[in-house]
């Protein structure tokens, strides 16, 4: 019974950790995707107006 309940624990907890993870790596990669592209307008405002 408790290699059941084990094998269970992981047919259903393997999903949903990969889920989180996945949630949390996308997550990352939007910051620095933010990050990126406020660094960009950044470059191009001292470009554009020399400060």
């Amino acid at each position: 019974m408790n290699v059941l309940r084990s094998a269970l624990c992981i047919v259903v907890g393997g999903p949903v950790l990969a889920w989180k993870a996945l949630a949390l790596l996308a997550q990352l990669a939007a910051a620095l995707l933010g990050l990126l592209l406020a660094g960009c307008h950044e470059a191009g405002d001292r470009a554009l107006f020399g400060d």
